[in-house]
């Protein structure tokens, strides 16, 4: 084995990414590589030359699989990671360096990079037995969700405007987000109680009598209720309808827990569609067509 200098290692671990042909595997407990453009441009070329990369991250470490994510890859993870190793299917390394920026420019790291195809052969053997098969071993259920969004608003943007088949437009603000989809919507997360999403949409004095009369909405993921507009103090506030979901996770709007994000997406696109479906329908009882 060949011991790389403290300096020297993080562009021997690039030189490896580059060299790549077939295969990448990248076992580091932590990431964090949004502002390391000298180790970006190999990793974006991996994916450009089709090679086939893993990366194994430790469970739980919800800010290194979004960094893992944001560039188009799948974070792997496993329980109690310490591992860091490096290879691709000439070479190994061998290291005390997680793939962080920080620990290339501040740590003293160690390193060790095979010179034979034994002691290659070996690191794989090793990854094999117990990286690989931690992840076989462990419930499907402890992997990471089926999709991970670096910005799941993006997300919800696209099935709210695929679905209604108009522009849609989310603005974010301290506390919640607003959603124009024809008719304006707020999501936040609310903690005095619990962690609990909070929904709400605008509705005509006209619509909110109707829904009342008739019982509209009802929910399955969610409670849903009418409030009743009216002034309040110098404000006036509008008559809506609104949802609360708890027992969250998540605390911030912003700041999803990954494995809620997809509940959370499909629960304010199912509100907002719903909502939209209810205001065109009470349109052509109100006017039929032809009238």
């Amino acid at each position: 084995m060949e011991l790389i200098k403290p300096k020297q290692i993080s562009g021997e671990i690039m030189t490896l990414i580059e060299e790549a042909d077939k295969k990448m595997i990248i076992v580091s407990p932590y990431y964090n590589i949004s502002n390391w453009p000298k180790l970006l441009n190999p990793l974006n070329k991996l994916k450009t030359r089709k090679v086939d990369a893993e990366f194994y991250v430790r469970e739980g470490e919800e800010a290194s699989i979004r960094e893992i994510t944001k560039f188009g890859f799948t974070a792997i993870p496993i329980k109690r990671l310490h591992t860091k190793l490096y290879f691709n299917e000439r070479e190994a390394i061998v290291s005390s360096m997680n793939l962080v920026s920080a620990s290339d420019e501040h740590s003293l790291d160690i390193a060790m990079k095979t010179e034979t195809k034994e002691e290659y052969n070996e690191i794989v053997e090793y990854y094999e037995r117990y990286i690989k098969r931690e992840v076989q071993q462990q419930p499907q259920q402890q992997h990471q969700p089926k999709q991970v969004y670096y910005d799941w608003k993006e997300e919800l943007d696209r099935r709210l405007e695929e679905t209604l088949r108009r522009n849609v437009y989310i603005r974010s603000f301290s506390d919640h987000i607003q959603i124009q989809a024809g008719n304006r919507y707020e999501a936040g997360i609310g903690t005095e109680f619990g962690n609990e999403l909070f929904l709400s949409g605008i509705l005509s004095n006209e619509e909110y009598q109707y829904a009342k009369a008739n019982h509209v909405f009802k929910g399955n993921k969610m409670a849903i209720y009418l409030q009743e507009g009216g002034r309040r103090g110098s404000s006036y506030v509008y008559d809506m309808v609104c949802g609360r979901m708890s027992r969250l996770k998540s605390r911030s709007i912003h700041s999803l827990q990954l494995d809620e994000q997809e509940l959370i997406i499909d629960t304010i696109h199912g509100f907002i569609v719903g909502v939209e479906n209810f205001k065109k329908m009470k349109r052509e009882v109100t006017f039929p067509p032809g009238v």
